[in-house]
């Protein structure tokens, strides 16, 4: 067995440590109680290592404990004991402190990984330039690029005389960046954090008008055919796939808990599908089905729980299944015959619940449907909802559950993006949300704030892993015993029923539900499986990194079809820092724009061309130096975030001070500061991301559709296997961004004009494929053929 749990040991800790917590913050209100928690603290600090010892877990709930402590004292020192940082608290009110007390470190995690770094302003500006030189399609770029070598002079004292009002601009970078330090050293050594993590958390959980559907993806999952398991046990496909879902994902919850399981020992327990980087900060699983997005105005936030209750929605009418589990071990190599008859054993329950519900008419005034839309509209419903008694007691029961599975009477699990036609069949505030169509295709999403793709992964890979077992294995079992006999299903299914709803509450689910519905109309998305060729034939032929052969595919499809390249946004993990999330990477290069230049030219695209080969080598050096820099710490969005966020708190309180610490005109050198930095068109296209892009590959994910964040732009998420290669295209059907390529001429013999014809996905998809083939045959150096 992998794990454990000294369990009265664990919930003692756990209900001292919240006691504590709010205990110190009961002291604070006084500079006496504050210092009576300075001197309480070793002592506390001594009796929880006894606890301890006894509990088995030293040195992950000791760091969680410090963690705590760090906050509260963290807190309190600047708070209460008069501690001030010029504007440093503006950023980040108290309530952050708790919510960062909330993401404490799972295990030793604070001491096994570094920090995220800070680069200075002059490698800041470094990256602007690489990124932002290539573009096309950039008004202001060179005015932009001559600000930013300039200010870097000044900063690094080189070039001769530096003129007054540049002298100025530099002392003003100097104190941000002075003041970005300090606050970095504040969150590290005292809040044991990143200093982005309350901007992450800003982010996540402010309100993302950019997502109209509330989430960044989904994935399909991949597995074997289940019809003749369901056949053999009179099961219906999406009953039996749902319950394998869920038995997995409930298991996969009670492996993360233990520290064990991320030791080398726990991971040659399980296969190798399933197992994780050692190496990556490991405090997303502990989030992981126990969270559940909750609406507030301005910022949301997160309830935690850890029960077996499972939100099934089933024509927009939610039910809440408490889940059956037996005792069983945790080896996963083998499911044994308990892990079985518990998937059998909800399965007949699912199935049940399918049936009693068959003939409900589907329900079009469920306050769910809110979650999809506007976030600040359900923040306040929510608020009403939960100042009455039976709308509490069901949201209560919703966002207590650990995931959602949603059964749908029609979807494409692969095109399933905007959930459906039905809004009211879907909860995105949910950690984890499952969705099934009755032929037992499914797909899944995540609820963005609590984690990233990554932890995603392995979720994916435990539901193929268990899907596989069981086809295997369930022949085995002993059934006459069990598998005629039926489980008590009221016991276990219970309705969830809102209270009477006010008729200006009935007017907005209607209004949410034309908004969802016009989202829905005007979202194009469309899948293309490349199977000539995949990951191991790119490696081996073409002899350079998949990822840059993907992304130079991108551009050129770009040049092909709007005649330029812009802005192209490739999500960076940053797991390898403690706390760390992702980072922004900008794959458009001079050397994209000069293979793109040399394809374009090639007489013949069918046969290999030395000058594209050596180009296209080029172009994934780049692209991995450039992967490198951003993994360094040395990036440019997530600092520039950072740094705009002190820009504008500074602006406004050295705007009103009446003795500022700079030397120069403050106004004159915030004016100039705007105009050609954080203000400007340069820096604005920079972050528009004409391509969005990610890419997830692993077992039991077939593809996975990503969501495009600007109007005239195009979302791609992409699967790059060992034998081929999958891509996702999501866009909107107003795309404006005019077609201006070489390919303009070919659409237009095609029929394609402005008021009809192939939409922008199917265009994109068409000059991408014919983009990896054209690379794929000039840079691949093939091996003779066999007579």
């Amino acid at each position: 067995m992998l794990f454990n749990y000294a369990i009265p040991f664990l919930a003692l800790k756990e209900a001292i440590g919240l006691f504590a917590l709010m205990l110190a913050f009961l002291m604070f209100s006084s500079r006496r109680g504050f210092f009576l928690f300075f001197f309480c603290y070793p002592f506390f600090l001594i009796f929880w290592r006894i606890i301890d010892y006894f509990a088995g877990e030293e040195k992950s709930m000791h760091g969680r404990v410090e963690w705590l402590g760090a906050c509260v004292l963290g807190w309190g020192f600047i708070l209460g004991a008069g501690f001030h940082i010029f504007f440093l608290l503006s950023l980040f009110p108290g309530s952050f402190f708790c919510l960062l007390a909330v993401m404490g470190p799972h295990c030793d995690t604070a001491s096994r990984l570094s920090h995220l770094p800070l680069p200075d302003v002059a490698t800041l500006l470094k990256r602007y330039v690489e990124f932002l030189d290539p573009l096309d399609g950039v008004d202001g770029k060179e005015t932009s690029v001559d600000f930013a070598q300039q200010l870097t002079r000044s900063l690094l004292g080189g070039g001769g005389e530096v003129p007054p009002e540049w002298r100025g601009i530099a002392e003003y970078f100097r104190l941000l960046e002075q003041y970005a330090r300090e606050y970095k050293r504040i969150c590290n050594n005292l809040l044991r954090t990143s200093h982005m993590a309350a901007l992450w958390n800003s982010l996540y959980l402010g309100n993302r008008s950019a997502l109209p559907f509330g989430w960044n993806y989904t994935l399909y999952l991949d597995g074997p055919s289940l019809e003749q398991p369901c056949q053999k046990l009179h099961i219906s496909l999406p009953a039996l796939r749902a319950a394998i879902i869920g038995a997995a994902s409930f298991h996969l919850r009670h492996l993360v808990k233990n520290p064990r399981f991320f030791t080398p020992e726990g991971q040659s327990c399980l296969p190798t599908s399933c197992r994780v980087d050692l190496k990556l900060c490991r405090d997303q699983f502990t989030r992981l089905f126990r969270t559940v997005r909750i609406p507030h105005l301005g910022m949301d936030g997160l309830r935690w729980s850890c029960t077996k209750k499972v939100l099934i929605l089933r024509k927009g009418h939610p039910f809440v299944l408490d889940w059956v589990s037996f005792d069983a071990q945790d080896d996963v190599n083998g499911l044994g015959s308990r892990w079985l008859e518990e998937v059998i054993t909800n399965a007949r329950i699912i199935d049940t619940l399918m049936y009693e519900t068959s003939t409900l008419s589907l329900q079009r005034e469920s306050p769910l449907v809110f979650s999809s839309g506007c976030r600040g509209t359900w923040a306040r419903i929510f608020e009403r909802l939960w100042t009455e008694g039976i709308s509490k007691a069901a949201l209560d029961d919703i966002t207590s559950c650990s995931f959602a599975i949603c059964l749908d009477d029609e979807m494409d699990p692969a095109l399933s993006l905007h959930g459906g036609k039905y809004p009211e069949n879907r909860y995105p505030d949910m950690n984890v949300m499952y969705m099934l169509n009755p032929a037992g295709g499914a797909s899944c999403n995540m609820e963005h704030s609590w984690g990233d793709g990554s932890i995603m992964l392995l979720v994916c890979s435990m539901i193929h892993h268990y899907t596989v077992s069981f086809c295997k294995e369930y022949v085995a079992l002993d059934r006459t015993a069990w598998i005629d006999s039926s489980p008590d299903y009221k016991s276990h299914v219970r309705p969830v029923q809102f209270g009477p709803l006010a008729e200006d509450i009935l007017d907005a689910i209607v209004e949410c539900r034309q908004a969802h519905q016009r989202h829905v109309d005007n979202t194009e998305l469309t899948v293309r499986n490349i199977c000539v060729f995949g990951r191991n034939e790119i490696r081996r032929h073409c002899r350079v990194s998949p990822e840059a052969f993907v992304h130079a595919a991108f551009h050129l499809a770009q040049r092909r079809l709007f005649g330029d390249q812009r802005s192209t946004y490739c999500a960076l993990l940053m797991r390898k820092y403690h706390h760390g999330r992702t980072e922004t990477l900008r794959t458009v290069t001079k050397e994209t724009q000069t293979l793109a230049d040399l394809v374009e030219s090639a007489e013949n695209r069918k046969v290999f061309d030395q000058a594209v080969a050596a180009a296209l080598q080029k172009a994934s050096e780049e692209h991995s130096r450039r992967i490198v820099v951003c993994r360094a710490g040395e990036g440019f969005h997530r600092a520039l975030t950072f740094l705009r966020r002190l820009h504008n708190v500074a602006k406004e309180r050295l705007t009103h001070a009446t003795s500022p610490p700079l030397t120069s005109d403050v106004s004159k050198v915030l004016a100039l500061v705007d105009a050609f930095f954080f203000e400007s068109s340069s820096l604005r296209e920079l972050s528009c991301d004409y391509l969005s892009t990610s890419n997830i590959t692993g077992s039991g994910i077939a593809s996975f559709c990503f969501t495009a964040t600007h109007p005239d732009g195009i979302g791609i998420g992409y699967s790059l296997f060992s034998d081929h290669l999958t891509f996702a295209f999501s866009a909107h059907k107003s795309f404006a961004r005019p077609l201006r390529g070489r390919w303009k001429n070919k659409l237009a013999n095609e029929g394609v004009t402005k008021s009809g014809g192939r939409h922008i996905c199917q265009l994109y998809a068409d000059a991408l494929e014919q983009s990896l083939y054209d690379l794929y045959r000039l840079s691949a150096v093939l091996p003779p053929p066999k007579l």
